[in-house]
């Protein structure tokens, strides 16, 4: 952390919108000062002082910057810096977008179809070996759901499987944009058909080795794909429509 916390300029004076720029001028400030995680802020007061803002717009700000994860507040000794974690300071935008917006799962499914093979192309250059390893544990609970033909059990290791394609991308901005489709994603629920599993568990090992072996091109096709195939089954399965989860 640098030492000019106190010799931050702000230009906050310049914007018409003072009170919508104070969560932007915020982490502009830490990250020009150079807060890390874990690392304290100033005392509210003084921050009023270097930001050149109220108490009161101030404290919406930080709280604002809580609820996004980023700032953690410790009762009696102040605010403090948290990592940037997209799983964790995300999860209610899903929350906020499904209740407030419009949903459409054939509409989330088409930008699934378009960031997933991008990610498993990204996940075959940078999966760790702690990646392929989980990997291979999730295609092996898989193997095991599809023996039992166990469907809620497919679910839960089925978005495990695609989760960790995402992890492992190396790219942050596709991470938080999987996060927020998949949380909206998680408020319908549909039929899957019957004898689908070992069809369904061929695909995944087939996208498991490709990633394993480095084949982007291969992997990227296998995703796309599938997720076609996927949209395809939903229509075909569900005559009755789609069942929007309260």
């Amino acid at each position: 952390m640098s030492d000019n916390k106190n010799s931050y300029n702000h230009g906050l004076s310049d914007a018409p919108k003072k009170g919508e720029r104070i969560v932007s001028a915020m982490a502009e400030y830490i990250s020009a000062v150079g807060f890390g995680d874990g690392d304290k802020l100033p005392a509210e007061k003084e921050l009023c002082e270097i930001l050149g803002v109220g108490r009161r717009s101030l404290r919406e700000a930080l709280i604002a910057m809580q609820t996004l994860g980023l700032l953690q507040a410790r009762h009696g000794t102040g605010w403090y810096v948290r990592k940037f974690d997209p799983a964790n300071c995300l999860g209610f935008l899903s929350v906020l977008l499904r209740d407030f917006t419009e949903k459409d799962l054939f509409k989330i499914m088409e930008v699934r179809c378009i960031i997933e093979p991008k990610a498993a192309r990204l996940a075959t250059a940078n999966i760790t070996k702690e990646g392929i390893s989980k990997l291979a544990d999730i295609v092996k609970a898989l193997k095991d759901c599809a023996a039992a033909n166990d469907h809620a059990g497919w679910r839960r290791y089925d978005k495990q499987f695609h989760d960790r394609l995402i992890q492992e991308c190396g790219n942050a901005i596709l991470t938080m944009l999987y996060l927020i489709l998949d949380g909206l994603l998680q408020s319908f629920f549909w039929l899957v058909p019957e004898n689908n599993l070992q069809q369904l568990l061929c695909i995944h090992e087939n996208i498991f080795e490709k990633v394993k072996a480095g084949d982007a091109n291969a992997a990227d096709e296998l995703i796309r794909k599938h997720l076609e195939s996927s949209m395809e089954n939903i229509q075909k399965h569900n005559p009755n429509g789609i069942k929007k989860l309260p």
